[in-house]
């Protein structure tokens, strides 16, 4: 593995070698991002299933995400539009522009099991505006009072939302690396970070009246994170001379206050810092995960969407798949289905449903 950090900025580093991207050439698939990587590490059959659809379909949370990554774009205009729901609509009409550019075909949403439709958008717009959903804060109170923390912490915002894309073996079966970086900053020493936001539980708080938890992350879950060395690692080869140093998690739900009393905090206090941070780890760890980068991609070449029927923590993930109905009838790709058909006929199991064709 080059190192492109080091390298002569005016080159361009081969990651993949020849064969490689022939290879994924030939099962289709040459646009290589974290999410579609850590989509076959969990189960390769998933991406296959992916590969065979027609349309894409996501959830309305990815478009709300969508919604407040532009309105962290747009921080300034914010301030100003925070209570206007039509700028809240531009910035949806603008997010699904963006999904379409982006999978060069319409996108659905889906909500509550239906597609989503204008009214949903229009109810949600208005919702944004509304401080009493969240408790007492709109959301672009959120978006604001998240950009001034970060601030504050001393912290440039050099980019929001930069999509970063490295193009490996431009003239002979070119393979795509790309990453979208929620922030990129700067510290006050001059060396380069990377933020990810994290807005769990947000999205209940519209879709069910729910609050959002606090969250609170451990320096070892942020340094070891595998998305944020593949965003450094592509970092490295789009930008040779910024050194990532240092990554960090970005809570603005931990600025939605507690509503009740509790133990060492009163209504209307935030639940939490807003800025989690941790130091990179040192260089070799990233050229690490390159090198499983390349031997992950060796793999998909070859064709091998098994079924890994995962688990998390023992329990078996495979009911929560959106490909799972199709999956449990597909008796071609990989392993056998044996442990996926017990999983839905077993007596009184919530997912027995499914079995039905």
């Amino acid at each position: 593995m080059i190192d492109a950090y080091s390298a002569d900025p005016r080159a361009k580093p081969t990651i993949l070698d020849l064969p490689t991207r022939q290879a994924l050439h030939r099962v289709g698939y040459t646009k290589l991002h974290h999410s579609g990587l850590s989509r076959w590490r969990w189960c390769p059959a998933t991406v296959l299933y992916d590969t065979k659809k027609e349309g894409v379909s996501n959830s309305v949370n990815m478009l709300l995400g969508s919604v407040l990554h532009l309105a962290f774009l747009y921080a300034d205009d914010c301030r100003r539009e925070l209570l206007n729901k039509e700028w809240w609509l531009k910035l949806f009409a603008e997010a699904k522009a963006n999904d379409l550019a982006r999978n060069k075909c319409p996108v659905e949403y889906t909500f509550e099991g239906r597609r989503l439709l204008l009214e949903d958008v229009d109810r949600f717009a208005f919702q944004f505006t509304n401080p009493d959903a969240l408790g007492d804060v709109t959301l672009g109170q959120l978006v604001i009072r998240t950009m001034d923390q970060i601030k504050s912490r001393g912290f440039e915002v050099v980019a929001v939302e930069q999509y970063l894309q490295y193009v490996d073996g431009r003239s002979r079966s070119p393979v795509v690396f790309g990453g979208t970086l929620d922030f990129k900053v700067m510290n006050s020493k001059g060396a380069y970070g990377i933020f990810d936001t994290k807005s769990y539980g947000l999205w209940n708080a519209y879709l069910k009246g729910t609050s959002p938890s606090k969250q609170s992350f451990q320096m070892e879950e942020i340094q070891y994170n595998p998305q944020f060395r593949h965003y450094a690692g592509l970092n490295r080869l789009v930008y040779p001379k910024q050194r990532i140093q240092f990554y960090g998690y970005v809570t603005p739900t931990n600025l939605v206050p507690y509503k009740k009393a509790g133990n060492g905090y009163k209504p209307g206090d935030a639940k939490g810092p807003v800025v989690w941070l941790a130091e990179a780890l040192e260089p070799r760890y990233l050229d690490d995960y390159q090198h499983q980068l390349v031997q992950w991609c060796k793999s998909i070449g070859t064709g091998n969407f098994y079924k890994a029927m995962p688990t998390n923590m023992g329990d078996p993930e495979c009911p929560r798949c959106p490909y799972f109905k199709s999956c449990q009838l597909d008796s071609s790709v990989g392993q056998s289905t044996d442990l996926i058909q017990t999983l839905i006929s077993a007596p009184g199991n919530e997912y027995a449903y499914l079995n039905t064709p």
